[in-house]
């Protein structure tokens, strides 16, 4: 049985002179598939490409770090 684990991506992208900072929370069966939830859901929420988005970070979650109550419902069934 596979297991999905909980990560956290953060980041930052250029917006208008700007640097827009964000960190968001997964719950995926890999790294790989984290990222490509978050190019996915940055780019079509903000309009921004892949290749704009910089100082990506991925690590994975302890059970007590997860601050997302959706994410911790999901923890607390599986």
């Amino acid at each position: 049985m596979i297991r999905a684990k909980f990560y956290r991506v953060e980041g930052y992208y250029v917006k208008k002179g700007r640097k827009i900072f964000f960190r968001k929370d997964y719950c995926d069966l890999d790294e790989s598939k984290a990222l490509e939830k978050m190019y996915s859901e940055i780019g079509s929420k903000h309009r921004v490409k892949r290749s704009e988005i910089k100082g990506i970070k991925v690590r994975e979650l302890k059970p007590d770090e997860i601050k997302d109550p959706v994410l911790k419902a999901l923890h607390g069934s599986l």
